[in-house]
């Protein structure tokens, strides 16, 4: 047994369980997010009616006044792509509608990932810098909460994580039995979030350029490669033609498009992000109105209608949204924790109070923002418990990746898979943009883990190179 991949299980396991207690003691809390509230319906309508269609029609346990906002999206299996409420619907098939269950599961799932961060490092760069990524993935505490709600993050991440695991295998021993692994779990993450549908169009020209000397093998295999991936998620595509009249995997970019992009938009434009909530409403009002004027009633086409008025609104002020769109991004990264993680603990961290502090620093100047931080934490003594540590951890993690990719484009050490990782988070990070939420950061962690990594491994040969001139 390799004693370095049991201690980085056994860590993980140890966070994981550590936050599980919490979860279970009142079961809401692994509803701390909507998109639960959705996932699970559909589950329950997959194991009682044997169906995806009209999920939200299912009788919910809990209060539904918590979700009776506009980001319940209805019809619940136009917005929520198949793998993960299929998920479910296993776990409660066999023990009955447990959600814990599920989360005892994920919990084991979750260590199978940090367990294969390792094992990428080891196979494609270094041992010793897969063991550091696979210790700093086990331990990090955001990624670890998000294992205990039922959200699909766990799942994507491990999905996406063997994807990128076989198309390495590919290259490094040239059997297309690996190649057609890929594909078919990048179509089964992308069947579990969508975010990952367009990823392949950046893999097509990465074929052209690794076979550039034998661009007839690299368009074979690009071609295989897109042929398995369309083969995963052509049947969901048929499935929601037959259902909906749209081939499209789901409904849900339209709607984050008004809802998100354009309605933080509108809010920067009048001054903040206070009047957000009432933006979306009037967003919704009016494209609801417009629904019952042009008779719409497909999800899809009022999701196509959704990213039209979007677009009509980004586009009449593309500065101003190429300013909150970095500055989302920016956010993904820098925010330490999110409103689950204070829901779980019973931490009473006033989110109007954070949302200020995030608005102080986009439009209001430093001086004002530093007293939004003050007053937060005189109000709410109790984040000094645990935000601090997380800032600190996320400090150290950034200055050890940056170290990281300071020392490969040094050595020009392990360059394919570390262009990969990069891509993974640049591709992830644009698509998330401009609500610049923590959640967004939870996928990219075990590529910025290798890249932190690899880093820290080589401040640790340094530091031995030193120690060894001195002795001599």
């Amino acid at each position: 047994m390799d004693k370095r991949l049991l201690l980085i299980v056994i860590l993980a396991l140890a966070m994981r369980f550590t936050i599980f207690p919490f979860v279970v003691k009142d079961e809401q809390r692994m509803f701390a997010l909507g998109d639960a509230y959705e996932y699970d319906a559909i589950a329950r309508n997959i194991t009682e009616n044997q169906s995806f269609y009209r999920s939200e029609w299912v009788s919910y346990g809990f209060p539904t006044s918590e979700h009776a906002t506009i980001f319940v999206k209805e019809p619940f299996d136009a917005f929520r792509p198949p793998v993960y409420p299929l998920f479910l619907a296993g776990v409660y098939s066999l023990f009955g509608h447990k959600p814990y269950i599920a989360i005892i599961i994920q919990i084991f799932l979750g260590c199978l990932t940090c367990a294969l961060v390792y094992k990428i490092g080891e196979a494609f760069i270094q041992k010793e810098v897969g063991f550091i990524a696979g210790l700093l993935l086990a331990l990090d505490f955001p990624t670890a909460i998000y294992t205990n709600l039922l959200m699909a993050e766990t799942i994507f991440i491990l999905l996406f994580l063997l994807t990128l695991y076989f198309f390495l295998k590919f290259l490094k021993e040239g059997k297309r039995t690996y190649l057609i692994y890929s594909g078919i779990f990048l179509g089964l993450s992308t069947l579990c979030r969508p975010i990952s549908q367009y990823f392949i169009v950046l893999m097509i020209p990465l074929f052209l350029v690794i076979y550039r000397k034998d661009i007839k093998r690299g368009l074979l295999s690009c071609l295989l490669y897109l042929l398995v991936f369309l083969a995963v998620i052509t049947p969901w595509a048929l499935r929601n033609y037959t259902t909906y009249g749209s081939f499209k995997l789901t409904a849900i970019p339209g709607w984050n498009l008004l809802f998100y992009n354009a309605a933080y938009l509108e809010s920067y434009r009048q001054g903040g992000y206070d009047n957000l909530e009432n933006i979306r409403e009037e967003m919704k009002v009016e494209t609801d109105r417009t629904f019952i004027d042009r008779d719409i009633v497909s999800p899809f086409e009022k999701a196509q209608l959704y990213q039209e008025k979007a677009l009509e609104k980004i586009f009449a002020t593309p500065g101003s949204y190429a300013k909150i769109h970095l500055i989302g991004i920016l956010k993904i990264f820098a925010t330490p924790t999110f409103p689950p993680s204070e829901r779980i603990f019973g931490i009473p961290l006033d989110e109007p109070a954070t949302r200020a502090i995030g608005k102080g620093f986009v439009t209001e100047n430093f001086a004002k923002a530093l007293g939004n931080l003050v007053r937060f934490f005189i109000q709410n003594w109790k984040a000094l418990l645990y935000l601090p540590p997380l800032l600190l951890y996320l400090l150290f993690l950034y200055l050890m990746a940056g170290y990281g990719f300071y020392q490969i484009i040094k050595k020009r050490d392990s360059l394919l898979i570390f262009s990969l990782c990069l891509l993974i988070i640049i591709y992830n990070v644009l698509l998330g943009g401009v609500a610049g939420v923590a959640r967004f950061r939870i996928p990219l962690m075990p590529y910025i883990n290798l890249i932190a990594g690899y880093g820290l491994y080589q401040l640790i040969l340094l530091r031995r190179k030193r120690s060894s001139l001195i002795r001599t």
